[in-house]
């Protein structure tokens, strides 16, 4: 079974083309999806842990070439409540639909090798796009973060005593 490290297995820097960024916990995203997907997970009690760029999956491109290729997240569910328990942990990738279908041949040598893996250590692959993450939860969770962690000053709290 592959080992899934708690931590990016590939740098993500700042870049000029697309929205990076950084987690309150210090997870990196490098699109705002990515950054979306983040958010409603942090919000999901049946996730255990996410790993953004969790390993790096060998495969071969469309001319024969090997490359590598590093899935954009790694979800692992709670085993000790329902209905996470029977749920298989993902291993994912995260682009918008037009992105895949315009560019389908070229990812899709990538994806095979993914579900391969995937399959092989009894999680399930899947592509994560923009109309199973921007939907009315991810409003609800945007709104709820800035207060989810935000805890009242000693002031605050002698006074309610």
């Amino acid at each position: 079974m592959a080992k899934i490290p708690d931590y990016p297995v590939r740098k993500i820097t700042t870049s000029s083309r697309s929205i990076t960024g950084a987690m309150p916990d210090g997870d990196r995203y490098e699109s705002a999806l990515e950054r979306d997907l983040m958010i409603i997970l942090s919000f999901d009690h049946n996730v255990k842990n996410f790993v953004p760029q969790p390993l790096k999956v060998p495969y071969m491109d469309h001319e024969g070439k090997n490359r590598l290729y590093t899935p954009d997240i790694f979800i692992e569910y709670r085993t000790d409540i329902l209905p996470a328990k029977n749920m298989r942990n993902i291993l994912g990738e995260v682009k918008y639909k037009d992105e895949v279908c315009k560019h389908f041949k070229e990812f899709k040598p990538k994806f095979k090798a993914a579900m391969r893996l995937a399959k092989e250590n009894g999680w399930a692959f899947k592509i994560f796009t923009e109309d199973v993450i921007r939907i009315p939860y991810l409003f609800n969770a945007n709104f709820l973060k800035r207060y989810r962690d935000d805890y009242p000053t000693p002031e605050l709290e002698t006074k309610r005593m």
